[in-house]
């Protein structure tokens, strides 16, 4: 699930700005900050990249989960290490330091509660991840699975690069994926409970996911998306046609169904969002 909120539109012109200002805040603090030498588990999300709309480069980011200061103890507190580069060497950047990595590297570092907590700016991969023992331990530990077996979705494997345990459950009769958040067992107990509490009432549930999904598309889809023989729907028509394909959980009681389209928008998914508390309250094409 993504990792912001679905009520925050982080397209919205006050929440880019607010972006923009911190990652300046952020960059000036680091080009300022000690140059140290450490080494770093690279999470298993990998590395990720995005721009700014006022800016010509595009910024790296990777979290480490374990790093240590050359000579230094281990530390287990988050970093997030950054560094701009131009589009065509996002690629070869990604390939240096892949998912779960121990990877050695000059950076600035600075510890600032207002920025996040640990912040790197990467000046230069080093040679050769190190003979870090404990490094390297981490570094497995992060690769074996981590497998929740829930008596009602049955067996869910956590999928580090997005925090999420995932697995596929019988949802009226059909077989769904499964999506909960949480990084951890114990983090992804209440998103359980949530997506239990889906269960336990499936039928309004899936009822609930498609009416939604009916009045807020189906003008869209008659307006703009018929095919030239093909005759203007009614709710009933449109929801026969819909197929629920995932189920979403959050421990805070969002929820999220996503549904294939049935060619009703050219292959395109059909997304509904609400909360346990609310109920379904948006509805909108994606992909």
């Amino acid at each position: 699930m993504a990792r912001y909120s679905w009520r925050m539109n982080p397209l919205a012109p006050d929440f880019l700005t607010a972006m923009s200002q911190r990652a300046q805040r952020i960059r000036q603090c680091l080009e300022t900050a000690p140059l140290v030498e450490m080494s770093g588990v690279v999470e298993a999300s990998g590395v990720g990249a995005s721009r700014m709309r006022d800016e010509p480069d595009w910024s790296l980011t990777f979290q480490c989960p374990a790093w240590r200061l050359d000579g230094r103890e281990l530390s287990r507190d988050r970093l997030t290490v950054r560094r701009s580069v131009a589009h065509d060497q996002i690629d070869a950047w990604q390939a240096l330091l892949p998912p779960l990595a121990v990877v050695r590297f000059r950076a600035r570092l600075a510890d600032d509660a207002d920025m996040g907590g640990y912040q790197a700016l990467l000046v230069e991969l080093l040679p050769g991840p190190g003979n870090d023992p404990e490094l390297a331990a981490i570094a497995h530990e992060l690769s074996q699975p981590v497998v929740v077996d829930d008596p009602v979705l049955g067996p869910l494997t956590l999928d580090r690069r997005i925090d999420n345990f995932i697995g596929e459950a019988r949802f009226l009769g059909h077989s769904v994926a499964v999506h909960l958040e949480g990084g951890t067992p114990a983090d992804v107990s209440a998103a359980q409970a949530a997506a239990h509490a889906v269960w336990n009432d499936a039928q309004r549930w899936h009822l609930e996911a498609a009416a939604c999904a009916a009045r807020q598309l189906l003008e869209t889809k008659n307006d703009n998306w018929l095919d030239e023989s093909e005759p203007v729907l009614d709710e009933a028509a449109f929801v026969a046609r819909m197929r629920l394909q995932t189920i979403s959980a959050c421990g805070d009681g969002d929820i999220e169904f996503w549904f294939a389209d049935g060619d009703l928008f050219a292959g395109h998914s059909i997304h509904v969002r609400g909360t346990l508390a609310d109920g379904f309250e948006s509805a909108s094409i994606a992909g």
